[in-house]
């Protein structure tokens, strides 16, 4: 918002009093402020200042370039100055004498003969060339038939050889290749001449008016500087007088037919040319609107029409509207089109800056409409809720944006003109233009999402699908107008552009983006909801017919301010009263809530029936699962049984055998020394099976009991298999064997695997290790030594064992024996397959290689 408003101040500088001495009007022949200065030494000039556009108002500001004219007409109104003459100039006919004959441009009545295109410059220089050929056909003085005449003439010249209209005087050397001839002040002409541009020039004999330029001292007491006629001379300029430079300027002869401009009859002469002088050339000379009477009475007719229309439609909106801030709104929309209208029509009969200050009207009352539609949406968005940033952003932005059209007179940021008339086509868009044009296309945006996003599902496609056509030929009205495309620059774009936003509110009206109150009264009449209108003091006004009377202690609360009432009478009766404050009073409805009560009564028996049968039910399911938990202890104790009774018997088998041995050990002599070693060994390997045997029902007992609290996983089977091997390697079982047997023992054991595994691959390890070390305990000789890899995954135990005898081959059936036989265990049956077992001779040892399935 703070660059916004310095944005918009910036422009109000201008109107401080400038650091110079003598203005300049941006048109003026560059030798002027040359010779200013040379004949006043220190005098401060400032150039390219239009001086209709910033009029001499203080009494000690500076020296204000104008015209004989303009300076009679301030003297007219009574305001205190005195006017010095300088120059003088007279329209002129440059040419380029390669191309042109002047023989057939010596009268300017005969141009539309002319067979070379024509350069007519825009800016003041624009009026004075009209007003010389409305002066040359009139005759004697410049009228408005003889004006009608002159743009006749240009019309007639545009379709014949071409004409190059309205582009600064300066850009001639631009056209010069394509318009070898132009109408242009004699001080141009040599100016032009004197840059190097190959022209001659000529007084046309039938060119009656000069103009005398001056400068304005607002101070009579202290008149403008003065210059020699011959100073001026030397720098290229036609004094007052007439005195001029004879090599430079026609004789004086040639100006002998014209008369000097100085009177106030004079200029108001000229001002009822130069009205709507480039309205008449865009109409009559370009084409650019619709050929339409000169006087403007069908704009005035059609602006009639359409504000009577526009006072009707505002008139509806006042009772269709929803509420009163989004009535308000929309009445402001309607004034911002009639005061859009009204600025049209003033504009018909304005003259000078007033006009220029009219025709910017048209982007505020742009701005108006945009931000009036972005606080309707705001509203209609959220009606209970206040957000006064975004309604300050829009308002004030808006505001300080059209301050900023209002004053291009005193920057040009928004229009850059080529002259002191608005309203023509000689001008450029500056950056203000784009500015304000993005800040409505923003806001539109803005207006459509939000209104888009407040509808929901309420909305009406055919008359959404006419806003979103609306908006499309709008935007694309506008940009092809501001673009100056012919088509669009004939038509009559405030009155398009009115009627267009007519379309487009209707459009969101009927679509349901905006709501509105239509044919609520029928509606509330045929609407079988008992409701009723009440006002501010909560008399009724009007009821649906269903809608009895209120109750007086619901309508005493009502009043005193509840939203909501519950009405419960003693006849068993129920009913709700609803108050909603709406402007200017309030919506009463009843709803019976007998049934629901009535429903709510069965509802509790059912809820009652229920929570006894879900009593039952907890119970039974309690029940269901002790008998779950019961089934699931037989199951791991069957499976625990299955997986150590083999074993067991297996230990109750060597347990007899060795009861029933003598009860000493034998001593050996040297005649039965061969059978006191055979006992001894045979008593060793017993003792490594039952150890066996009773390492493996230990591991797998506590595997089974505690696969439910503990994840089993490689690791852990990497534990189980270390102490497995180490029940056959340990130094009870050395002493056991008095130290004359050699140590069966495993160099290493290494088991790969990751994650959970489950029981039944679990055990199918633990079952496959502990056979193949009772294998090597029971038929391998002595001497044994072994490495142990283990691979084990979810469905799958991969073992591989490398053992190494000192005292011969080893049988690698006899190391198989019992592991070819897993299939058939108790407790593994129908869940382990044997997929291979088989032994190789690697080097001095023997490899094993077992590979089992698991069905998980």
């Amino acid at each position: 918002m703070g660059v916004l408003l310095i944005v918009a101040l910036i422009p109000l500088l201008s109107l401080l009093p400038r650091d110079a001495d003598v203005l300049l009007d941006a048109e003026a022949p560059a030798g002027l402020a040359t010779a200013l200065a040379e004949a006043h030494a220190g005098l401060r000039i400032e150039s390219d200042v239009a001086a209709e556009i910033l009029p001499p108002f203080q009494s000690d500001g500076p020296f204000t370039m104008m015209d004989a004219t303009v300076a009679a007409r301030l003297e007219a109104l009574g305001r205190r100055g005195s006017f010095t003459p300088l120059t003088s100039s007279t329209v002129v006919v440059a040419y380029d004498p390669e191309r042109v004959d002047p023989d057939d441009l010596g009268y300017l009545t005969d141009y539309g003969r002319l067979e070379a295109p024509l350069f007519v410059p825009g800016g003041d220089t624009s009026y004075r060339v009209v007003a010389t050929l409305a002066g040359a056909l009139g005759g004697a003085r410049p009228e408005p038939a003889s004006h009608d005449a002159a743009m006749a003439l240009l019309k007639s010249v545009r379709q014949g050889p071409g004409l190059v209209i309205g582009r600064p005087w300066r850009e001639y050397p631009d056209h010069f290749a394509e318009a070898p001839a132009a109408l242009l002040t004699d001080a141009q002409a040599v100016e032009l001449r004197a840059e190097g541009l190959p022209i001659e020039f000529f007084v046309p004999h039938d060119a009656n008016l000069t103009w005398i330029d001056g400068l304005w001292s607002n101070n009579p007491g202290a008149p403008a500087p003065q210059v020699a006629p011959e100073t001026l001379a030397a720098h290229g300029l036609r004094a007052a007088d007439g005195t001029a430079d004879p090599a430079l300027f026609p004789p004086v002869e040639d100006y002998a037919g014209t008369r000097g401009l100085v009177t106030v009859s004079d200029r108001d002469r000229l001002d009822r040319l130069y009205t709507n002088m480039w309205r008449d050339i865009r109409r009559t000379v370009l084409g650019t609107h619709f050929h339409t009477p000169a006087t403007g009475r069908e704009r005035l007719a059609l602006t009639a029409v359409l504000s009577v229309l526009l006072l009707l439609w505002g008139a509806s909106l006042i009772w269709r509207a929803r509420s009163a801030q989004q009535g308000r709104l929309l009445q402001a929309l309607a004034f911002t089109m009639v005061s859009w209208l009204f600025i049209r029509v003033l504009k018909e009969y304005a003259l000078g800056p007033a006009y220029r200050l009219l025709w910017y009207g048209f982007l505020p009352s742009m701005l108006a409409m945009t931000a009036i539609f972005a606080l309707l949406a705001r509203h209609v968005a959220e009606p209970g809720r206040r957000r006064p940033h975004t309604g300050r952003i829009v308002a004030w932005g808006s505001v300080l944006l059209a301050l900023l059209v209002v004053t291009n007179d005193l920057h040009q940021w928004v229009y850059a003109l080529h002259s002191t008339s608005a309203g023509a086509d000689d001008h450029d868009y500056g950056p203000g233009f784009y500015a304000v044009s993005a800040w409505i296309v923003g806001w539109v945006l803005y207006t459509v999402v939000v209104l888009l996003r407040s509808a929901g599902r309420m909305r009406n496609w055919a008359a959404l699908g006419v806003a979103v056509a609306t908006l499309g030929f709008l935007a694309t009205y506008q940009v092809a107008y501001s673009a100056r495309v012919p088509v669009f620059r004939q038509t009559e774009t405030t009155l398009i552009t009115i009627v267009a936003v007519i379309i487009l509110v209707e459009a969101f009206t009927r679509s349901g983006l905006i709501p509105a109150n239509r044919r609520y009264l029928e509606l509330f009449q045929a609407t079988t909801v008992p409701a009723a209108l009440y006002d501010a003091r909560f008399r009724r006004i009007d009821s649906s017919p269903s809608a009895g009377p209120l109750p007086d202690p619901v309508r005493a609360e009502l009043a005193a301010g509840a939203t909501l009432v519950k009405h419960r009478p003693p006849d068993g009766g129920a009913t709700d009263y609803h108050r909603v404050p709406i402007d200017g009073g309030h919506v009463v409805w009843g709803t019976d809530m007998g049934p629901l009560v009535l429903a709510r009564t069965r509802l509790a028996g059912t809820k009652a029936a229920l929570d006894r049968r879900l009593a039952l039910l907890r119970r039974a399911a309690a029940a269901d699962g002790d008998r779950r938990k019961l089934a699931y202890g037989n199951r791991v104790l069957q499976r625990l049984q299955d997986t150590v009774d083999e074993r067991l018997a297996d230990v109750a088998a060597v347990g007899k055998r060795l009861a029933e041995e003598p009860a000493g050990a034998p001593v050996a002599t040297d005649g039965d020394a061969p059978c006191a070693a055979t006992l001894r060994a045979r008593r060793n390997n017993d003792l490594r099976h039952v150890g066996l045997a009773l390492t493996y029902c230990k591991r797998a007992g506590l595997a089974i009991l505690e696969a439910a609290a503990t994840p089993l996983d490689a690791d852990r089977l990497a534990e189980d298999l270390r102490m497995l091997c180490a029940s056959f390697a340990t130094a009870e079982y050395r002493a056991a064997a008095d130290g004359s047997d050699p140590l069966v023992d495993a160099a290493g054991v290494v088991t790969r695997g990751s994650g959970p595994l489950p029981t039944a691959t679990y055990l199918a390890a633990l079952n496959v290790i502990h056979r193949l070390l009772d294998d090597a305990v029971q038929h391998a000789p002595m001497g044994l030594a072994g490495f142990l890899t283990v691979v084990v995954d979810r469905r799958s135990v991969r073992v591989t064992v490398l053992w190494e005898g000192t005292s011969g081959a080893l049988d690698g059936d006899g190391l198989l024996r019992s592991t070819r036989l897993i299939a058939d265990a108790p407790g593994l049956a129908d869940t382990v397959t044997l997929l291979r077992a088989d032994a190789t001779a690697d080097g001095p040892g023997t490899r094993l290689t077992v590979e089992l399935g698991v069905r998980t």
